[in-house]
């Protein structure tokens, strides 16, 4: 197995977890969801170039940071052109195995 067959390859070690936005309002699963005090918003850029340029870099500092206790990313919008990054989001919010 090499590593980015992994389902945790892209996986910081803190919790981590995808949100979606509908009309300015985070929701989960199709769950309402609160943002605790120490969770970190990462929103990606609109490009999806400059979301994979910024991706790995982001997660790694809010790993790092000692106050963030959560990662709480929002989903991009679908398209093909997403395809990649919707992958590496769902491999950074699998649960440990």
């Amino acid at each position: 197995r090499s590593p980015g067959q992994m389902l945790r390859h892209y996986a910081p070690k803190k919790p981590t977890i995808l949100v979606r936005t509908d009309d300015n309002k985070f929701s989960m699963h199709k769950n309402k969801f609160s943002m605790h005090k120490s969770d970190a918003l990462l929103v990606l850029p609109d490009d999806p170039n400059d979301a994979a340029t910024v991706l790995y870099a982001e997660l790694r500092r809010l790993d790092g940071d000692e106050h963030v206790g959560r990662i709480v990313i929002v989903e991009p919008p679908d398209g093909s052109e997403w395809e990649a990054i919707h992958d590496r989001l769902r491999r950074a919010a699998s649960p440990a195995r």
